[in-house]
C-alpha cells in the first residue's frame, strides 16, 4: 500500500502525540511500565483511519520512540516484544471490524506480548511462594487493563466530539474493506 504525504505526516503527529503522552504517567510499576493518560489513543486512530498495516507501522514507531527515551531493555527479545511488538499491536484496532472489538483486539496481543517478555524474563521477580506465571499475569494485567480502559474511554468521548478524526480518511467504513485493495465492498 502507498501512503500519502499527507497520511505519512499525520501519522508521525500521532506518534508524536502518542509519544509524549506515554510520558505522562499516572502510575508508575517498580520493574518497569506504567498507566498513561491515553497513549493508545493516536495509534487506534491511524488505525481506524487508514487500516491495519498504517496503525501497526505507528504502533512500532511508537514503540521504537519509546525504547529510545527510557525502556528499558535486558535482552533483544525482551526489548522486541515489550516495544515494537507490543506497540505495533495497537495497530490492529484497525482490522476490518467494529472500532470497539478492535481496540480489544489490539489490547489483548499487546498484553500477550508483554506476558510472554515477563514470562521468559522477568519471573523470576516474583515474590517467594508466589507463582512467577500468576505473578506475571496480574503484573501486566494491572498495567494494560488500566491503561487500556482509560484510553478507551478517550477515544470513545473523542469518537463522539470529533468523528472526522477516527473515521477512515477515504470515507470507506473500515469493516468494508478489502485487505488488497481498499475498495468498498458493497
Amino acid at each position: 500500500m502507498t501512503r500519502s504525504t499527507h497520511q505519512l505526516v499525520e501519522m508521525g503527529l500521532m506518534v508524536s502525540l502518542a509519544s509524549v503522552l506515554s510520558q505522562i504517567a499516572l502510575v508508575h510499576w517498580p520493574q518497569g511500565g506504567s498507566v498513561t493518560l491515553g497513549a493508545s489513543i493516536p495509534i487506534w486512530a491511524v488505525a481506524r483511519r487508514y487500516g491495519t498495516s498504517s496503525g501497526v507501522l505507528a504502533g512500532v514507531s511508537l514503540g521504537i520512540v519509546n525504547l529510545l527515551f527510557g525502556g528499558a531493555v535486558i535482552h533483544p527479545l525482551q526489548g522486541a516484544l515489550d516495544y515494537p511488538m507490543a506497540f505495533g499491536a495497537l495497530g490492529l484496532a484497525g482490522w476490518p471490524i467494529s472500532a470497539s472489538l478492535g481496540i480489544a483486539l489490539s489490547a489483548a496481543v499487546r498484553f500477550a506480548c508483554h506476558c510472554i517478555a515477563g514470562l521468559m524474563f522477568f519471573a523470576s521477580y516474583a515474590p517467594a511462594g508466589f507463582d512467577p506465571t500468576m505473578y506475571v499475569l496480574l503484573y501486566n494485567g494491572s498495567l494494560v487493563l488500566p491503561d487500556t480502559l482509560i484510553a478507551m474511554w478517550g477515544f470513545h468521548k473523542m469518537s463522539v466530539r470529533i468523528p472526522g478524526l477516527i473515521e477512515a480518511a477515504d470515507g470507506v467504513d473500515p469493516r468494508r474493506r478489502t485487505r488488497s485493495s481498499g475498495e468498498d465492498l458493497s
